[in-house]
């Protein structure tokens, strides 16, 4: 057990309760006790978060790359959409989607995350796989596409975007090192292993003002 830290230096982010429902508040307790339980052996705590050993060492679960996730789950997507993650609770095992991961690397941490955060959150409660396939906003949960703003999620799927969010950019690292480029998003990604669209919500969500910041 580490004896380490990573609580918000500020004491909690300007999100309180994001647009889908979700409890930001409680998303950031959560993955700052997983970071908190991090041994120092294994992560001298500066960025990047090492999610996967997180997902392989503390928690158990196996990870693969797979191609074809939607015809695992039978689900028939819109056009252009497709699936980023998948839990298999009773496998212990995380799906993620080759094909983004061969186009955005950085995208692999985060949906390794998310998923995660239902193996924290929801594995006893089978009901969010079966949504899963039954809604059509949800290939885009994992995702960071633009259109996610667009979508309203369901309360689990919120849940562990916010959780993920939390783990990956933590407050305690990332306030000190924003504050240190003014906010400068091509250090910040780097940095962190991060996608621009989630470094940017990440940022708002802790209370930054994006308007007059570049992020090219």
């Amino acid at each position: 057990m580490s004896s380490r830290s990573f609580a918000d230096p500020a004491g909690g982010p300007a999100v309180l309760t994001d647009r889908h429902g979700a409890d930001v508040a409680a998303m950031e307790a959560r993955a700052i006790a997983v970071l908190n339980a991090v041994p120092e052996t294994a992560w001298d705590g500066a960025p990047p978060v090492p999610i996967e050993w997180i997902a392989t060492e503390m928690f158990d679960l196996h990870i693969k790359d797979h191609r074809d996730l939607e015809g695992l789950t039978g689900m028939t997507l819109p056009e252009g959409k497709s699936l980023s993650g998948l839990l298999l609770p009773d496998q212990g095992m995380i799906l993620v989607n080759a094909d983004e991961v061969a186009k955005w690397p950085n995208r692999r941490r985060f949906t390794i995350a998310h998923e995660l955060g239902h193996w924290v959150m929801h594995r006893d409660n089978m009901s969010y796989l079966r949504s899963r396939s039954a809604d059509p906003a949800i290939p885009q949960i994992t995702a960071e596409g633009e259109s996610l703003a667009l979508v309203r999620l369901p309360i689990a799927e919120a849940e562990a975007n916010a959780f993920a969010a939390a783990l990956l950019l933590p407050a305690a690292l990332l306030r000190p090192a924003a504050d240190a480029c003014d906010c400068n998003a091509t250090t910040l990604v780097e940095a962190f292993a991060s996608t621009y669209g989630a470094m940017q919500r990440r940022l708002i969500t802790l209370g930054y003002d994006l308007e007059d910041k570049t992020t090219n």
